[in-house]
């Protein structure tokens, strides 16, 4: 992980960052994948990437003031316009996992309709959630197995 001149951790696109407070922010690959579809200009998405960092604040007001992120569902999303992305309208959507102490950023899109989120987007989100909760259970019998085998 790549660590900054105060020697904090920073996000990259590998898709993972430690918060101070112990929350980590991971990406899920399809996001890095749309995030890069969407964005072109490598500029962008590191603004995009410190932005989805700041994430491992997730539930301090202070480090958070300043985005806007609704709840929807189980899930939040992050609304991102205007500044460095310019005319571009994006929602970045991720889960709090509480109890694993992680953010997992699960849908990069270009809002291009002010109607409400397409219902197309809500299962996608789901279903990658879903998938990364699976995934981990699934990494995490085959390591305790190994760690009981003592491999």
């Amino acid at each position: 992980m790549a660590q900054n001149a105060e020697g904090q951790s920073e996000g990259d696109e590998t898709g993972e960052s430690d918060g101070a407070d112990g929350l980590v922010v991971k990406l899920h690959p399809f996001a890095i994948k749309e995030a890069t579809k969407k964005l072109k200009n490598r500029g962008k998405r590191k603004h995009l990437l410190d932005l989805v960092d700041r994430l491992k604040h997730f539930g301090d007001q202070r480090e958070l003031h300043d985005l806007r992120i609704q709840k929807v569902g189980s899930f939040y999303a992050l609304k991102l316009k205007g500044g460095l992305l310019g005319k571009i309208n994006l929602r970045i959507y991720f889960a709090h996992l509480l109890d694993r102490n992680e953010i997992v950023v699960l849908k990069v899109y270009k809002k291009e309709e002010e109607n409400q989120i397409p219902r197309h987007i809500v299962l996608t989100v789901e279903n990658r959630l879903e998938e990364y909760l699976e995934e981990s259970a699934l990494e995490q019998l085959i390591f305790d197995n190994e760690k009981e085998k003592g491999i």
